[in-house]
């Protein structure tokens, strides 16, 4: 298995939601519908509708409309029995007769049965991959998103209830159809274009959060998170929790973090994670403040923690996924992170979250001191007082630091430089030590200090009297001519 495949494999997950029980009229009465949202309540009316089944016979074969009705009065137990023995003839007569039926009650009742089925019994979803037109279903189902009976409201009915009702069911039947198996990569892409589309589309916040809820779905399969991430959909996820966030959506918050969550499975995504800025979501611009995505997380804690334990688990989590990869260490401290979780360790909490919330507390609580470690070296390499110490040693430290060397055009690295003509060997020996470490780590690191001239006074050492200045030397050249030096060490 190669490097990419176990990273796949183990990016994989399994949801934890809780799925409504599977499609029974006499679970469901308007007794709970208080407790319930706008679009849950209606679905319960759905539910108990009484659908004219001669309609629905001109369109599908009678041994399925038979079938049909004798399902609606099993158990739950026989339901999933039945639908273990006839998937793929269920899945292909829901999609033909939701693609060929226009009155809106029954392709209500159809898709709203057909979205419990797939939540209580996954492997249904399988059914239609099992099909030889399999490709074909799902692009009817696609086009019927575009249809007006799905797209909009009726006048008669409040759109609180119906507005989207349809829409929102197809969409996230779809996407359990995709993550189910293995499409053509073309359907992949063009379904998670259409969402991408649905969470951009500013006019509409009904198709904002359909697609976001979408999403939950979509992003369980790693193919279906780089196809998103390619196509700029984090930027906009991103730019989505910021304002839900500054709104106190508590709903939208834990949805949109969910995503992110999904996301964070993948490591080449979070290599990148880094590289925006949440608002406006641009790339990050070195010569401003940054603000990724850990800053956000970090002030929805903040303000957000004591009313809604789920999102304090999901944010950690995902900020345990994100630990130690690019500068989201260094993001975590600059965020105040330390002092958010100091405050939330005082809460009683269940034992994944107590331990997410340790680890990210003892990364941070480390970077804060490897931070704080940087104004020493600074004021070590300033004042010319070179000595061997821990900093010069620490891998972590390099790692966190390396970006700040930029800072003010390269203002220290030019002042450790400058150390190689100090007449004392050990602080010479000191710098080509560090020099080296830049070479190796900094992305331009070789490129930068050929431009200062280091090189030339570096290799005169080889043949120093001085031992220790003489190895330090040969390593640092060896650093600034050789790629993957840590791979080859």
């Amino acid at each position: 298995m190669s490097d990419s495949e176990e990273e796949n494999k183990e990016s994989e997950y399994n949801i934890f939601t809780i799925p409504p029980p599977v499609f029974q009229k006499k679970l469901f009465t308007s007794v709970y519908s208080k407790h319930l949202s706008a679009e849950d309540a209606y679905a319960v009316k759905v539910r108990e509708r009484h659908i004219k089944w001669n309609v629905v016979d001109e369109f599908i074969d009678g041994d399925f409309v038979a079938r049909l009705r004798d399902f609606e009065s099993k158990t739950i137990e026989e339901q999933r029995t039945i639908i273990l023995d006839f998937g793929p003839l269920f899945a292909n007569a829901f999609v033909q007769c939701i693609h060929s039926v226009t009155a809106r009650n029954i392709i209500e009742y159809l898709l709203t049965m057909l979205n419990d089925l797939m939540i209580e019994i996954p492997s249904f979803a399988y059914s239609f991959h099992e099909l030889q037109n399999s490709e074909q279903l799902i692009e009817l189902l696609r086009g019927k998103l575009h249809a007006k009976a799905v797209s909009s409201g009726e006048e008669k009915v409040p759109k609180k209830q119906r507005l989207y009702y349809c829409y929102n069911l197809l969409i996230k039947i779809i996407a359990r159809i995709l993550v189910a198996g293995e499409v053509n990569p073309d359907i992949a892409k063009q379904f998670t274009m259409d969402v991408i589309r649905m969470i951009n589309d500013i006019s509409s916040k009904h198709k904002i959060k359909a697609g976001i809820k979408t999403l939950m779905i979509l992003l369980q399969k790693d193919k279906h998170r780089l196809l998103f991430f390619k196509n700029r959909g984090f930027e906009r996820l991103a730019a989505l929790l910021n304002a839900a966030g500054k709104k106190t959506d508590l709903q939208s918050i834990y949805q949109i973090t969910f995503c992110i969550w999904s996301l964070s499975f993948n490591k080449r995504i979070v290599k990148k994670l880094n590289d925006f800025e949440i608002e406006g979501g641009r790339r990050k611009n070195q010569r401003t403040k940054r603000r990724t995505i850990i800053f956000v997380f970090a002030e929805i804690l903040k303000s957000n923690a004591k009313t809604k334990e789920k999102i304090v688990r999901l944010i950690l989590s995902t900020l345990v996924n994100l630990a130690n990869i690019g500068n989201n260490n260094s993001d975590m401290v600059e965020a105040d992170l330390l002092r958010i979780l100091g405050s939330l360790s005082q809460r009683n909490w269940e034992k994944q979250l107590k331990s997410d919330l340790d680890t990210i507390y003892q990364i941070v609580h480390e970077n804060l001191h490897v931070l704080r470690s940087w104004d020493k070296y600074v004021e070590e390499v300033t004042s010319g007082e070179l000595t061997w110490g821990p900093i010069h040693k620490s891998s972590l430290f390099w790692r966190e630091n390396i970006g700040k060397f930029e800072e003010k055009d390269f203002r220290l690295l030019r002042v450790l430089v400058s150390h190689l003509w100090n007449s004392d060997s050990t602080i010479q020996a000191i710098a080509c030590h560090d020099l080296g470490e830049f070479a190796k780590i900094h992305p331009r690191g070789k490129d930068i200090l050929s431009s200062l001239e280091a090189k030339g006074k570096i290799m005169s050492f080889l043949n120093h009297q001085d031992l220790k200045l003489q190895h330090e030397a040969l390593f640092c050249i060896q650093k600034m001519l050789v790629s993957g030096w840590s791979s080859m060490k």
